[in-house]
């Protein structure tokens, strides 16, 4: 009804959904409470194995070269702490692209081009063509690729420093630990260098997904904010009333086209429900609930044909056509009169119905745009068999 809240509504769910998709990725081995809980244990080792380095008895010419090991391990902590981070959002990247690249169309319009060239004989310059929506949407697509993959070299970048800079501090540290090998306790200070190492290891792991599902926890609660805040808003009086009033002012079109197809007078209503999560949603429906198939195929009919008309007069932007089936269920004076409205309107109505079906009245060059059968089909897929 051109209210930009509901869009806005909808993006933001969209958002929230893929939010929580990978936070639950992140949990699907452990949870945050658990990497926590893991951290804290990783941390006491850490204490605990320090501390039995420091009351190793070694002489005190080592110092020098264990208060630099201890560096370089500070320094190997943090760097895999961003190599970890980095890889992250180097693998959703990647995944974003996979995601784009899949929802692309890849459609040949050809057969689809030439019904609108023969359209256009009869009707006119189309607005849109289905090639052009196609293009639309792989455009669209592209620049989403486009613009996500704009971040992916720098981050490529980054991570291939980080590594070399990581093994740079690995030799370092393999040189400092085989100085300090050579001296007394030798073999107590190899297992503890071994097991501070991967302890460490384990800290910036867990200390890197730790803060990745805290980023996402806070992520989650600012979209479920504002969620709260729109739905706020969506379901209030002043929106209640706001939306009635379109609604009353969109039934008139639609009265008014039913009134001239049916001789009846259809509208449109629509109240507040509850999902079953207890989220609240604007039900629509009609009044015309009980009607035959055939009749409720007209409904369907008469309101399209009503919001083409009302788009039109309020500036709303859409597709110019109307493409409807299962026509062949109206009665056929039903069919007579709707294409006498939509000539007098210069609407464009597309309706793919059986011969038998077309009422004689209208089965006339002028509204037949495209005819096939069992020997001539659409993409001529039989006579492309029958010459192979």
């Amino acid at each position: 009804m051109g209210y930009g809240d509901e869009e806005k509504k909808q993006q933001c769910a969209k958002v929230l959904e893929q939010a929580m998709a990978f936070k639950e990725k992140l949990e699907k081995k452990y949870t945050l409470y658990q990497y926590q809980t893991m951290l804290g244990t990783v941390r006491k080792n850490i204490e605990s194995l320090e501390k039995r380095k420091k009351e190793l008895n070694l002489n005190p010419s080592f110092e020098e070269d264990l208060d630099a090991l201890n560096s370089i391990k500070a320094d190997i902590n943090q760097i895999s702490l961003e190599i970890t981070k980095l890889e992250i959002r180097k693998r959703l990247i990647e995944e974003s692209l996979a995601f784009l690249q899949k929802s692309k169309v890849n459609i040949d319009t050809d057969g689809v081009q030439s019904i609108y060239r023969d359209a256009q004989v009869y009707v006119g310059n189309l607005s849109h063509d289905f090639g052009e929506l196609v293009q639309y949407h792989n455009a669209m697509a592209d620049n989403q690729c486009a613009f996500i993959a704009k971040t992916l070299p720098e981050i490529e970048g980054k991570l291939l420093a980080a590594k070399e800079k990581l093994r740079v501090l690995l030799n370092q540290e393999d040189e400092l630990t085989q100085r300090i090998s050579k001296g007394n306790s030798l073999d107590d200070l190899e297992q503890l260098v071994v097991r501070l190492n991967r302890e460490y290891e384990k800290k910036g792991e867990y200390e890197a997904l730790i803060q990745q599902i805290e980023d996402i926890d806070k992520e989650i609660h600012e979209h479920k904010a504002d969620l709260e805040n729109i739905g706020n808003q969506l379901y209030s009086e002043e929106f209640k009333n706001r939306l009635k009033k379109r609604v009353d002012e969109f039934n008139q079109y639609f009265q008014m086209v039913s009134d001239e197809l049916y001789g009846e007078m259809y509208s449109l209503s629509f109240r507040l429900e509850k999902a079953k999560r207890g989220v609240p949603y604007y039900s629509f429906s009609s009044f015309n609930a009980n009607a035959s198939s055939g009749k409720k195929q007209g409904e369907i009919l008469c309101f399209d044909i009503a919001y083409q008309l009302f788009k039109k007069d309020y500036g709303i932007d859409g597709l110019d056509f109307l493409l409807n089936d299962k026509k062949e269920l109206m009665h056929s004076n039903q069919l007579i009169k709707t294409a006498k409205f939509v000539l007098k309107h210069n609407l464009q109505l597309i309706v793919p119905i059986l011969r038998d079906k077309l009422p004689l009245g209208i089965q006339k060059e002028a509204t037949i745009i495209l005819t096939l059968s069992q020997h001539d089909r659409l993409f001529r897929i039989e006579q492309a068999v029958d010459q192979t």
